[in-house]
């Protein structure tokens, strides 16, 4: 009988694998198709920026890392990712973070596998998994340098070590489960409600044994432990005391409010957000969403807690409920798969059986790919991005571009941008040569500027800009460029300086 488990059980470890690296797979492929983009300046300069300036020494400093408002752990593992890539050749220090978070984006795929092999079978629980794989919305957001989509990542595989942790468990897996959650709610505080619902679902579905609990939390204190430590030790290296990051982080946008500065919106804005991504396919979804919910209660209730954090808070963005996305897909796949699993325990022809869960996943699939043609960023506007329209899978893909040209010309002395706005040109992250920056807003600023810079990134295309020539557009995005060199800036000119005298 041992022997038989024993088999069994790796063949679950091989399903789960395939399964993990088919999705990787597909996460590849759609990095070095549609990776090249960037939809909020966040995925720049709170993280890639900063590595990069761990790395090579200069960069874009936003206010947040001036006022000790984020913490360095993730800008610090992503620096040691872009240290791995730097040797690879000029693009290598940004590919390897970007995979390295694509592969990270895998977690919620093999949890839902996890999840539904036991309750479903192998079959359904695979289905279930490559539906999650393939939504569109986690394809989009995996190599994405945000603190909620990795967090997110890292949630998912804490609440599964917390609520499937069985009494007769080991407590290294109560350990893991508490370093992962402390892990998650240190990079994104918001998601500290949803973690307490999970736990405070399962201890009063629990109520019969205080013990266990009561066990288990000492447990999962000691997981937290070092990963408290981790940041606190890192907050006093850059920032001087103690956990200061996350203090400065609430007290500056939550009690002081200056995150509303960049755009308030209703309460039931994130509604919104939903039925207009998910149009009519909300109904099929939340009906899904319910079925898989029916075992999976405090998972579901972790949801809602993060869903109405996001909501009482007045600046929304749509990228700010990534986990309560990743946590609904997962619900509704795993109603997909409990829907397989019903079917196969009736009385249908096995042709129909087998065909099936297959039938399922292409319904799934199909949905996902109708959704990603039409998602646009007219369905998730925030008031900061009213002037830019388009596609996400494409949006500034042409900045990064102009960027990356005018970066690999080792003539290039000067970068002035035009009708575009430092935040949304991908920094010195893509530009990746240190010279000076200029924001410039008309042409007659760009006559007394000349002598500064002798390339142009310039959203729009424009017939005379002499004695600059066109070199290049891609899409909205087109970079000019003027024989010669340039002189160099007044002294104590940075584009740092510059912000700090904004504030921005």
């Amino acid at each position: 009988m041992n022997s038989i488990d024993s088999q069994h059980r790796r063949l679950d470890y091989r399903l789960l694998w395939i399964v993990c690296l088919l999705t990787f797979a597909f996460r590849v492929v759609t990095l070095l198709r549609w990776g090249s983009n960037y939809l909020w300046p966040d995925e720049v300069y709170q993280s890639l920026e900063q590595a990069h300036r761990v790395i090579f020494g200069y960069g874009i400093v936003p206010w947040e890392y001036r006022d000790a408002v984020r913490s360095w752990v993730f800008p610090g593992a992503l620096a040691g990712l872009m240290a791995i890539g730097a040797p690879l050749g000029r693009g290598g220090y940004l590919f390897v973070p970007r995979l390295a978070l694509s592969l990270l984006s895998v977690t919620p795929v093999a949890i839902t596998y996890l999840w539904t092999r036991r309750s479903t079978g192998r079959v359904a629980a695979v289905v279930a998994a490559l539906c999650v794989g393939v939504w569109f919305e986690l394809v989009y957001f995996a190599p994405k340098a945000l603190g909620e989509v990795v967090s997110t990542h890292v949630l998912v595989v804490g609440l599964y070590l917390l609520l499937e942790t069985q009494p007769d468990a080991s407590k290294r897996r109560t350990y893991f489960a508490g370093a992962l959650l402390c892990m998650a709610a240190l990079l994104r505080l918001q998601l500290i409600p949803g973690i307490v619902a999970a736990y405070a679902t399962q201890i009063v579905m629990g109520w019969k044994s205080p013990k266990l609990h009561l066990s288990r939390a000492r447990s999962l204190l000691f997981g937290a432990a070092p990963v408290l430590v981790l940041f606190g030790v890192v907050d006093v290296i850059t920032w001087r005391y103690p956990f200061r990051s996350i203090w400065k982080y609430f007290a500056v946008n939550i009690i002081s409010g200056k995150a509303a500065k960049y755009g308030i919106l209703p309460f039931d804005a994130f509604w919104e957000y939903f039925a207009n991504v998910w149009s009519m396919a909300l109904v099929p979804l939340v009906l899904l969403i319910v079925r898989g919910s029916r075992r999976r209660l405090p998972l579901c209730l972790a949801a809602l807690a993060i869903f109405l954090t996001h909501s009482i808070v007045a600046h929304k963005e749509y990228r700010f409920d990534y986990p309560v996305v990743v946590i609904l897909i997962m619900l509704a796949a795993i109603g997909v798969a409990s829907i397989i699993s019903t079917a196969n325990l009736a009385r249908f022809h096995s042709r129909l059986q087998k065909s099936l869960p297959w039938v399922a996943f292409l319904a799934w699939a199909s949905i996902s790919l109708g959704l990603a043609l039409r998602f646009d960023m007219a369905l998730i506007q925030v008031p900061m991005e009213l002037n830019h329209s388009g596609r996400p899978w494409s949006v500034r893909k042409g900045a990064l571009a102009g960027m990356r040209e005018i970066g690999r010309d080792p003539e290039t002395c000067g970068v002035g941008m035009i009708y575009v706005g430092w935040g949304y040109v991908g920094g010195y992250s893509f530009l990746h040569r240190k010279v000076p920056m200029f924001e410039i807003r008309h042409r007659g600023e760009l006559a007394k500027m000349s002598h500064l810079v002798n390339a142009l990134i310039v959203r729009g295309r424009v017939r005379d800009f002499s004695p600059y020539r066109l070199v290049r557009c891609w899409e909205e995005y087109c970079i000019y460029r003027r024989p010669g060199g340039c002189q160099p800036p007044e002294p104590g000119y940075s584009i740092n300086n510059l912000l700090i005298s904004r504030k921005q």
